[in-house]
């Protein structure tokens, strides 16, 4: 009787850690981080806050397939262009200034296919090939964006940023969407996080001064291809193959148009200084930023914006994700 007690409770103990194995292939840790990049003084005088090091988040999905975010840290840019005499509408007050309030991760690189099907099951790009499984995903759509930040939180057991007007998870197409912007789930960027990321501490029109480097980002005089599907001889390119910015993030000029939180609007805020700014609350459009493969290169300015239905897909538009700082119970990483 006891041999057979015994026997069952060995059973029932190789079962159960055999559900937690299961239930943690999603992995979530933390690392140190040394990136070199200028030290300045954290107040609100300074256009950006810096450090001589940084931290990254590492989200393991298995198959070998990571996602990695880097903790970007708080402070206050200025996103007065400098070259006015182009695109009035992206034009700020003279001496206007957008602070962000609190550090954040941010996507190292845009969202790939492998990461994509990995955590949706799906793959649905058009540039699919033998080798393509780190090209940055599209054909998404801004619900798609929003519907796997949830999927990613739900694996990670932490709490999705998105509910739809019935207070569900479970996003459809069409839904009114509503963020926590407490949570410690994943979410796409604001406008002014994802410029503010963009800058990395500079002033200029792109990451490389005014004159925009080739060695920063695909577009179209650098994007051929010699796979298939293509378009006209043109695609996609694997993430991280061009130089990362002062921050360590890549792909920021081109590659693909990325989705952002806010609601489109091409007018601009009067404040002399925005404190975390998230957009109209309500519109038509939702905003994407950078440019992408077949861009000229004036569209991949880090204030280049545009708005478009958050329904349309296509092989131009992908997203990178961020986090806040907190992982969970308050406790951060």
């Amino acid at each position: 009787m006891t041999r057979n007690f015994l026997f069952a409770f060995l059973f029932l103990a190789i079962v159960a850690f055999s559900q937690f194995t299961m239930a943690n292939k999603y992995l979530l840790h933390s690392e140190l981080k040394d990136i070199q990049c200028a030290s300045v003084k954290n107040n609100d005088e300074n256009l950006a806050s810096l450090s001589s090091n940084r931290t990254r988040l590492i989200v393991e999905l298995g198959e070998q397939t990571i996602i990695e975010l880097v903790k970007i840290y708080k402070g206050v840019y200025s996103p007065k262009k400098t070259d006015c005499a182009k695109d009035s509408k992206s034009e700020s007050l003279p001496g206007q200034k957008i602070k962000i309030s609190k550090d954040f991760f941010f996507g190292k690189f845009e969202i790939t296919q492998a990461q994509f099907k990995e955590v949706m099951g799906f793959n649905p790009s058009y540039f699919v090939y033998e080798n393509s499984n780190n090209h940055p995903v599209e054909h998404v759509c801004w619900y798609d964006a929003v519907r796997f930040c949830n999927a990613l939180s739900l694996k990670l057991r932490l709490t999705p940023c998105y509910r739809n007007q019935y207070g569900s998870t479970e996003i459809e197409d069409a839904d009114e969407i509503h963020c926590n912007w407490s949570a410690n789930g994943f979410r796409l960027p604001t406008e002014a996080e994802w410029e503010y990321a963009c800058r990395a501490g500079t002033q200029t029109s792109f990451q490389s001064g005014e004159k925009f480097d080739a060695e920063y980002g695909w577009f179209w005089d650098n994007s051929h291809v010699n796979y298939s599907p293509n378009s006209k001889g043109r695609g996609t390119h694997a993430v991280g193959k061009k130089k990362e910015n002062a921050w360590g993030l890549h792909d920021m000029h081109g590659s693909l148009w990325e989705l952002c939180w806010d609601w489109y609007s091409p007018d601009i805020a009067t404040q002399a200084l925005l404190v975390d700014p998230k957009g109209p609350n309500s519109g038509c459009c939702r905003t994407y930023r950078g440019g992408c493969w077949s861009s000229r290169t004036e569209a991949l300015k880090c204030f280049s914006r545009h708005g478009c239905c958050p329904l349309y897909r296509n092989g131009h538009m992908g997203f990178r994700i961020c986090k806040n700082t907190i992982t969970k119970s308050g406790a951060k990483p």
